[in-house]
């Protein structure tokens, strides 16, 4: 009885040995085969991780390379516009000399023709209205030539604007257009100026006819002249300011445009 229970326990325990070893060697594949999953894993999570580097890298490279290239153009346009006002502002100079030779010599024309005045208080009178009404001019073309490169400034910032959104893949070409536009209204405003430079006001006489009707006549005349002139040459520095703010709304409905600096015009 007790040789019998003792060859039942070892057949038991040579079964279970038996057991415990064909379940290490099922297993044994397995825990192969999940370590290999890991290497895999980490593997491509490396590689995965050195393609996301150089895309960053190369994204960097290629936003320097724009920024670059759009600060080259912008640096170009500026001077280009600066060469351009110097240019104007030349013009000017010369247009105001010539203009100050010819009121200089409306001013003793004047002067011979008042000498039927007896009343020397109202020769005064008259010879300094005719110089108030040449003096508005003048001063009212200098501010107005200021106010002109502000406007073409504020353009030179949203087309600089243009360029980052295009640089970042915002589709500006609706922009350039009114960019274009804008640039010619500013254009036409300055010749606007230009022809209000050379403006002279003077007062018309008949030949050898001058007396107090008619010269007060002349001179309401050149007032209502000058006024009309004043408002012309307004009007195209106004289209040229709503042209240049016609492109900024544009340029602000583009969607993802908050990317760039915003610019501001009343």
């Amino acid at each position: 009885m007790k040789k019998n229970i003792i060859f039942a326990l070892s057949i038991l325990l040579i079964l279970t040995f038996s057991i415990s070893i064909i379940s290490a060697e099922d297993l044994s594949p397995k825990i192969k085969v999940r370590t290999n999953i890991k290497e895999l894993r980490d593997r491509n999570k490396g590689e995965i991780q050195k393609v996301r580097e150089d895309f960053q890298e190369t994204l960097k490279e290629k936003r320097a390379s724009t920024t670059l290239l759009i600060k080259e153009k912008r640096e170009d346009i500026v001077k280009a516009v600066q060469e351009k006002r110097e240019i104007f502002k030349d013009e000017i100079m010369s247009l105001r000399w010539e203009n100050k030779m010819k009121i200089d010599q409306k001013k003793v024309e004047l002067k011979n023709k008042l000498a039927v005045i007896k009343d020397e208080n109202k020769k005064i009178k008259i010879e300094n209205i005719t110089n108030n009404i040449s003096d508005l001019s003048i001063k009212f073309t200098a501010n107005s030539t200021k106010i002109v490169d502000k406007i073409e400034t504020v353009l030179l910032t949203i087309e600089s604007r243009a360029d980052k959104a295009s640089a970042i893949g915002l589709d500006v070409s609706a922009v350039r257009v009114i960019i274009v536009s804008a640039d010619t209204a500013i254009a036409d405003a300055r010749a606007a100026l230009t022809n209000q430079i050379s403006k002279v006001y003077t007062i018309n006489t008949v030949e050898n006819t001058v007396d107090e009707a008619t010269i007060k006549t002349s001179l309401q005349s050149n007032r209502d002249l000058l006024k009309k002139d004043i408002q012309i040459v307004n009007d195209k520095i106004k289209a040229a300011h709503e042209a240049v703010k016609k492109a900024n709304n544009a340029l602000k409905v583009i969607p993802g445009i908050n990317a760039t600096s915003t610019t501001n015009i009343n």
